[in-house]
C-alpha cells in the first residue's frame, strides 16, 4: 500500500514538473500556429514551409517537400510531443552529359512535419512510459 501511494505521488509530481516545463519551452513566433492564416502550414501544430526542390539534371527535375520551421519544438501541452521532420527517399535519374544516358540515385526530402511523442521502451505497467530510445 505504502509503494502504491509512493508510486501515485511520484506520478503526480512528475506530471506538474512536465506541465511547468512545457510552459516554459513553449515556442514562439513562426512556431505558433496561426489560425487566421490562408496557408495550411502557418495554421499547422507544426509549422512548415512548402518549398520545390529542383535539379534541371535529375528527373524529375523538380520534388515538393517542406521545411519544418520550428524542428524539435513542444507541440502540444500533454506530454513530451514535438515537431519531427518526416522523410521519404525517392528514385531518381540524373542526366551524363548532352547524351541520352541516366545514372540511377536517390534523394532524401522532407514530406511532412509533424507533432509526435518519442518512442519509448515498454513499461511494466500499463501506459506509463520509462524511458525514451530517442527520435526516430
Amino acid at each position: 500500500m505504502v509503494d502504491a501511494m509512493r508510486f501515485g505521488c511520484f506520478m503526480v509530481f512528475s506530471a506538474v514538473i512536465s506541465a511547468l516545463a512545457v510552459q516554459a519551452q513553449r515556442p514562439t513566433a513562426d512556431c505558433q500556429a496561426q489560425p487566421q492564416s490562408q496557408f495550411i502550414g502557418d495554421r499547422s501544430s507544426c509549422t512548415f514551409t512548402r518549398l520545390v526542390d529542383r535539379d534541371p539534371r535529375r528527373i524529375p527535375s523538380e520534388i515538393p517537400t517542406v521545411s519544418c520551421r520550428c524542428p524539435d519544438s513542444l507541440c502540444s501541452l500533454l506530454g513530451d510531443f514535438r515537431c519531427r521532420e518526416v522523410t521519404e527517399t525517392f528514385p531518381v535519374k540524373y542526366k551524363r552529359g548532352r547524351q541520352p544516358r541516366y545514372r540511377s540515385g536517390t534523394v532524401k526530402v522532407t514530406i511532412a512535419c509533424v507533432c509526435a511523442i518519442n518512442r519509448s521502451i515498454r513499461s511494466p505497467y500499463e501506459n506509463i512510459r520509462v524511458g525514451d530510445t530517442g527520435p526516430s
